[in-house]
This record gives structure tokens, sequence and C-alpha cells, in this order.
């Protein structure tokens, strides 16, 4: 094993195994079982006792990617974001696996900083080698000329999610085309849990991608519509005074910054990014609301109280900007065809 991957897929210690079988409860699982599988949000933690666990790669015929031996743990990134995951865990052998609740990892890592600190540096780097394989996560089909199949990669590049796109005038293209069912509309998106979107909005790809979150119900001070590099500096400001500050995007934070120098590139450079991004609809960056309206109370006494909405949510906000050289749309993630 080479020095990367022992960063990647560590041994715990006896004292650290100690740690997670106070929080985990036991699990036996027969030869073949699946553990997990592409496409489940919010998995847990799981820790092999006895046995193994084999995680295969969906988007490429289940191929094995790693294995994981006695003392050795499941899970990258999306164990801390809470996204679906891209790769499916199945017993090899008899196995006696460990499994702690995803909702006592953050408390774990944080009663523990060595430990959560080997587990986070063991994520990270278990992402970068999966961008490695090419062949990983959503497979997206569609020719690269479309607008709607750009818009659909722009997207999911932009929040993180890993993909390959496949363009149908290529044979790999036509042969994922056709396994597909040969669909009359592009692009065409199958997705972790198998689930088939023909051209579907951005609303609906969010969705099924696992990132879409509603507008916060409560009220805020300051809600940024775009969140290009005007809108990023307006928010890291806003909230650096006190301000509860909300930041909405159609596609997803850093604008043209963010992508257009590789607009063009290939779906295997486009594929992810080793950190999660925060999803559209969700607060970026927050301060605190009672002392960000109890700062700012006489500054905008007078200005206008207006509202955005996203998905079933509604949020107020006493002051709306929309950045120079953004372009006016819904705060909802929505889909122009």
């Amino acid at each position: 094993m080479t020095s990367s991957e022992q960063v990647a897929f560590p041994q715990l210690s006896a004292a650290e195994l100690d740690v997670l079988k106070s929080l985990a409860t036991s699990h036996d699982y027969a030869d073949g079982d699946t553990i997990f599988r592409a496409g489940q949000a919010d998995i847990d933690l799981y820790v092999v006792e006895s046995g193994q666990i084999d995680i295969l790669n969906p988007t490429d015929g289940n191929r094995l990617i790693v294995s994981h031996h006695p003392g050795q743990f499941s899970g990258d990134i999306d164990l801390l974001t809470g996204r679906p995951v891209i790769v499916t865990a199945v017993a090899h052998g008899k196995s006696r696996i460990w499994r702690v609740p995803g909702s006592h990892l953050r408390a774990l890592l944080n009663r523990v900083p060595s430990l959560g600190e080997k587990l986070i540096v063991a994520f990270t780097r278990r992402r970068e080698l999966l961008s490695q394989l090419g062949v990983i996560g959503l497979r997206v089909v569609g020719p690269g000329r479309c607008r709607d199949t750009n818009t659909v990669r722009e997207f999911l590049y932009k929040n993180f999610v890993p993909f390959t796109w496949y363009d149908p005038e290529t044979d790999a293209g036509q042969t994922v085309f056709k396994a597909l069912g040969s669909p009359k509309k592009t692009p065409v998106i199958e997705c972790g849990d198998g689930t088939i979107l023909l051209n579907p909005t951005l609303q609906e790809l969010a969705r099924s991608a696992g990132i879409w979150r509603h507008c916060p119900a409560q009220d805020v001070d300051f809600a940024i519509v775009g969140a290009g590099p005007a809108g990023l500096a307006a928010a890291v400001y806003a909230s650096s005074e006190g301000l509860s500050t909300l930041m909405l995007d159609r596609l997803g934070p850093g604008g043209q910054a963010g992508y257009l120098s590789r607009s063009r590139a290939s779906g295997e450079e486009r594929n992810t990014r080793r950190c999660p991004r925060l999803p559209p609809s969700m607060p970026w960056p927050t301060g605190s609301p009672a002392g960000g309206r109890a700062a700012s109370r006489t500054a905008l006494a007078s200005a206008s109280r207006s509202s955005v909405s996203g998905g079933t949510g509604s949020t107020g906000s006493r002051t709306t900007s929309h950045p120079r050289g953004a372009v006016s749309r819904s705060a909802c993630a929505e889909h122009r065809s």
C-alpha cells in the first residue's frame, strides 16, 4: 500500500475503536449482503470488526474499488455532508460490523479531535482517489454543443456533485445512451439510486442529487440574490457585521470566476472536487439573528421589506441585494429551456 493509500485507508487503534464502540451497535452480515447502496443519503459510519467490506463503483459496472478489513472504516466526505453516496458497500464473507449513527458523528469528531482529524483526512483523500478513477457518480448523457446539457454539467460541477459526462456522438456515449433506453430527450441523467431524469429542471436535478434545500423559514436581515464574486463579498462583510445573511443562487456559488476558464473541460476533468459546496437556497454565511437585528435596527429602519422564495419555503428580509453584473432570476433553481 502506498503512503497516499495509507492516509486514505488507515487502521484504527484499540483506543480509537473503544471510543467508536461506545457509540455504535454491532450488526452481523452474511456474504454478499448490501450494507449501503449508492444513492442513499445520511448513511452511518461502518467499522469492520471481523470479515470485510467491499466498496463497489456502480457507475463502472460495480467494479471493486477497495476492501476494508478489521479495524478499518467505510465512508468519504458524503458522510459529513449527508449527501447521497456514490458507491455501494457489500459484505465479503461472514462479517461483524460496528455501526455508528451519522447523527453522532459530529459529536464524536468534537469529543476526540485526534480521531476526528484521522477520519476527515481519510474522507478527503478518498474523494480525491475516487475522482482519479474517471468514471464515478451520476451519468450524464447529452451532446456537448447542447445548452441544456452544459447547464446540467455546470450545475453539478459547481455544487460538487460527482458525475461522468458522455457525449452520444462518441462510441462510448452511444453505448451508455442505448443502455439507458435511447430516450428522445436529452440530457439524460442516471442518478445513484437508478432514477432516470430526462432534461430535468434544475430543481428536479437538485432533489434527485440530494442537494436541494428549502429556504429557511425564519426572517433574515439581508438576502443576496446572486453568488458571484460581488455576492460572496457582500455576504462575508454583512455577516462580519452581525447581520443574519441569506445567499441564493440558481447554479451555485462562485459565478463565472468559479468555472469560466474550464467550462468546456471534459467530464473526467469536471467530475468532482474534494470538499462540499453549499446547495441552492442555503444561507451562506449566517450571522447571529438576534445580534444582527439589534445592531442594525436603526440603520435598516427605513429599508423596504422584501421576500424571497425557494421550494415551499419563504424568507422575509429587510434588505435584498442583486449584485451588479448578475442576471436577475428566481431564487428557486428553475431551468428554462
